[in-house]
């Protein structure tokens, strides 16, 4: 910090080539904390501990400056470098932005050398090439591009040569998934015929030849009914679910008996695919199956996990039966006095991976921020979460998302203590005796307090802020409640299905 206060270059630069180890990481925080394009001559020290340092400082600072020598790592050969290091190598190409970049994106996912998820990051990268989001993909900062255009043809050209290649049943099924959604979301309309020939293949995973079906779909391809009848047909039922709501757009009148019988007779599965395709279904029948599921709901006779999709299909819909029987609804939701019932319907149903994502990017406030997941990456103002499935009920979950303060996890409760000295004391409770009570403070220093000088004791709110009723929508946190209620670790667990997070490493700083 001294250094950094004195922007004594010269010194600074006279000790890049230390042999002490400890020196040069000195160094490069440093420059780190000056915003310096000098810490990218740390890109190549024979240190792979400082590489990443180096990596970091400039993608998570930033350093945009340097840019583009971590962007030139991902194609470098004989450096030491790990994923952490790779991620931002890629990052770094998509912020630059230029023709050069997303080329060099497209090779680099075309490698077969290449770890599986780098490759399929860097189409996820190219997917997101015409509309940057104003987040930083990796750290989360709020961190917007210049408005500069990015023309969707530079990731449509990158993109488009390595197709066919990376769409073969060999490649890694992450990969093709990665690139069926980037070639939805550029709309390559070029790529119409992989993507058929991805829908017939047998040799592909079902999840791919449905990703491909809604690729087609959107590109409006003429060969859209000759597909989904191909995938109405199979046995798959991954692939006829992706066909439904297709079907009930192209042929309403024959699809319309399939869907009201899936919604009474399906699978949770099937209905909650069967109600998104009534709620914009051209048929009356759609109006008259949702307007009974709405009865139904009121009655309490339909299943925890689709509740919330019956209302989501209903809210599509502009009859004013329907629209009678949600004002019903809401009528008696407000009459209610739990704050919670209107979110009731987030208990049960919801996707894991989706709320996975929520937990760990959510752009106004990742939950990450402040919990940790086992020894997972995270913060610490909050409880770790590994345990949470196994130590509350789901609605003990929803509870702590919405109304944060209702119940404030043991070790986290904040209190502010009025002495009859006259001063005060602030903190988390560390421990608390018949006599004394220790208080953690923001120093995280243990303050001792004895009981007989307290004069008021009074409970501050939960650190974590009372938004999430708002700013996520129900399905949100149907997501989420689905994710914390599959946590059934010990705090010194990693969880074995979740993929590591090497894009949220700590700097050394």
């Amino acid at each position: 910090m001294g250094l950094v206060g004195g922007n004594n270059v010269t010194a600074l630069t006279a000790a890049m080539a230390s042999d002490s180890r400890a020196v040069r990481l000195g160094v490069l925080l440093a420059f780190r904390r000056l915003q310096s394009p000098l810490a990218a001559k740390f890109l190549r020290d024979a240190d792979s501990y400082i590489v990443r340092e180096a990596a970091l400082a400039i993608n998570d600072a930033p350093i945009a400056a340097a840019y583009p020598q971590l962007a030139a790592l991902l194609s470098t050969t004989g450096t030491a470098v790990d994923e952490a290091v790779l991620f931002r190598a890629i990052n770094a190409h998509f912020r630059l932005g230029q023709p050069d970049n997303a080329a060099a994106l497209a090779a680099y996912a075309a490698n077969a050398g290449a770890p599986t998820k780098l490759r399929a990051e860097a189409v996820a990268q190219l997917a997101q090439w015409p509309t940057p989001p104003a987040r930083d993909r990796l750290v989360g900062n709020f961190r917007p591009l210049a408005p500069a255009v990015r023309d969707t043809s530079v990731a449509t050209a990158a993109l488009l040569p390595i197709l066919p290649g990376l769409l073969d049943a060999k490649t890694p099924a992450d990969i093709q998934a990665a690139v069926l959604r980037a070639v939805e979301s550029l709309e390559i309309k070029s790529a119409a015929d992989t993507l058929f020939t991805v829908v017939q293949d047998n040799a592909q995973p079902a999840a791919n030849r449905a990703a491909a079906l809604r690729a087609l779909d959107k590109l409006k391809d003429p060969r859209l009914p000759a597909a989904v009848k191909l995938a109405s047909d199979l046995k798959s039922p991954l692939l006829r679910q992706a066909a439904l709501p297709i079907t009930a757009r192209l042929s309403p009148e024959a699809a319309a008996p399939v869907l009201a019988n899936l919604v009474t007779s399906g699978n949770a599965i099937e209905q909650k695919t069967a109600l998104r395709a009534l709620g914009t279904l051209p048929h009356p029948t759609a109006a008259a199956v949702l307007a009974d599921q709405l009865r139904a709901l009121a009655d309490g006779k339909v299943a925890a996990a689709i509740q919330l999709d019956v209302l989501n299909a209903a809210a599509l819909r502009n009859e004013p039966e329907i629209k009678k029987l949600l004002a019903d609804r809401d009528a008696a939701l407000a009459k209610n006095p739990d704050p919670l019932a209107p979110f009731q319907v987030a208990l049960r149903g919801g996707d894991r991976s989706r709320g996975e994502k929520i937990f760990n990017n959510q752009p106004v406030l990742a939950c990450v921020r402040c919990h940790k997941i086992g020894t997972e990456s995270g913060g610490e103002a909050g409880p770790n979460l590994a345990d949470m499935g196994l130590k509350y009920d789901r609605a003990y979950l929803l509870e702590s998302i919405i109304k944060p303060n209702a119940k404030v996890a043991p070790g986290y409760d904040t209190i502010v203590l009025t002495l009859k000295s006259g001063t005060s004391a602030a903190g988390i409770v560390a421990s608390e005796t018949a006599t004394t009570l220790t208080l953690r403070n923001t120093d995280n220093q243990l303050i001792d307090v004895k009981k007989s000088d307290i004069a008021k004791r009074d409970s501050a709110p939960s650190g974590m802020p009372e938004i999430y009723g708002t700013i996520l929508t129900k399905s949100e946190i149907r997501d989420v409640v689905e994710y914390l209620a599959s946590l059934r670790l010990r705090a010194d667990q990693t969880p074995e299905d979740s993929k590591p997070r090497a894009l949220r490493h700590h700097s050394a700083e």
